[in-house]
């Protein structure tokens, strides 16, 4: 089945009695999972929104609290680990360093083991002992209201925000293909981790409509002067901008005409401010709006969301309610327009 497809491909990087349980799984629960954890001699866990999943010996599911579960085995993590690097290790040690490897279909798999340093940085991962597979999905739509709230506000520059797991990866995905795709704008996206574009051999797994240019694997900082030179961009889509660098880059494309549309970490609303990056591109005036995401049992919903010329108004944070599927402004706005929207499981 079609909705079994990113759980079925995230599973392909287990293997033996692990791969078997995983693929037995019945479609629901393929559907809404997010994440696969592997963890040394500790029980196989599928994480769902609400409820985690775990197997007995047999392979069968399990969601009670018994001790008898299937473990993984050092032997069984170590050969994950192997597939999820094409048993080429070496050549992923860069990516490794930074936690993770990106695989095809866009699927974060993070690491996590004991670090070899050297001049105040990690040279190397080894000692494997847990494995997070990050489902990655492609849903068509999920931003279509957001893409309306941009579209109505002159395509400003735009900032999601919200803790991981939340919706900011699979919205800006979808933004990018309405971007190009609706407005037929050219679009860059620079996909600094490999998740957004997913791309093999060059050609990304997701649709981002006709318009779209992809920089994989570039530092933020100098993709944001590469796409400005060479791509023509009318927007650039990014997600996790973390550092004072990436954010003045930012600033400094935004200057030469082009509307951000990105993400950033946030455990709350208050933290955008607490945290340099994102307080300096949210005092840059180059943003039209401003998103919080904060609901992991309902990802992808805009849980609040300010307006450029109230963010230094604390009190004035507008809520926006999505819920149902419909949605509206409740501070006398002018009404958002209303459709219904199917839930999705998020990256």
């Amino acid at each position: 089945m079609e909705n079994d497809k990113p759980f079925d491909e995230a599973a392909d990087c287990t293997s033996g009695r692990i791969r078997a349980a995983l693929l037995r799984l019945p479609q629901n629960v393929k559907k809404n999972a997010q994440e696969i954890r592997l963890r040394c001699n500790r029980p196989l866990l599928v994480r769902l929104p609400d409820r985690d999943v775990t197997f007995l010996p047999n392979g069968q599911t399990c969601n009670t609290p018994l001790s008898s579960k299937l473990c993984v085995t050092r032997e069984e993590l170590e050969e994950c680990f192997r597939i999820v690097c094409g048993y080429s290790v070496h050549t992923h040690q860069q990516q490794l360093c930074s936690g993770f490897v990106t695989i095809k279909g866009g699927h974060r798999v993070g690491v996590a083991g004991t670090a070899a340093c050297a001049n105040g940085g990690i040279t190397a991962i080894r000692d494997i002992s847990s494995i997070n597979i990050r489902i990655a999905r492609e849903h068509k739509g999920c931003a279509a209201e957001l893409f309306g709230i941009i579209r109505r506000g002159g395509f400003r520059s735009f900032l999601l925000a919200g803790p991981p797991c939340t919706g900011k990866t699979t919205l800006l995905r979808d933004l990018a293909r309405l971007l190009s795709a609706v407005e037929g704008k050219n679009t860059v996206v620079l996909d600094e981790r490999g998740e957004l574009a997913a791309c093999v051999n060059g050609a990304p797994q997701v649709d981002l409509g006709a318009a779209c240019d992809v920089l994989t694997g570039y530092p933020k900082s100098e993709a944001v002067d590469i796409a400005l030179r060479c791509l023509s961009p009318d927007f650039i889509v990014t997600d996790e901008v973390n550092s004072l660098r990436e954010a003045q880059a930012i600033e400094s494309g935004f200057h030469s005409g082009v509307s951000f549309f990105l993400s950033v970490h946030a455990h709350t609303p208050a933290e955008l401010w607490q945290r340099e990056p994102s307080a300096r591109l949210l005092s840059s005036g180059m943003f039209g709006g401003a998103a919080f995401l904060n609901n992991r049992s309902d990802p992808g919903k805009l849980q609040w969301m300010q307006t450029a010329g109230d963010w230094f108004d604390t009190d004035s944070g507008r809520r926006f309610d999505l819920s149902g599927g419909r949605s509206g402004w409740s501070a006398g706005d002018e009404a958002a327009e209303t459709a219904d929207y199917p839930a999705f499981t998020v990256c």
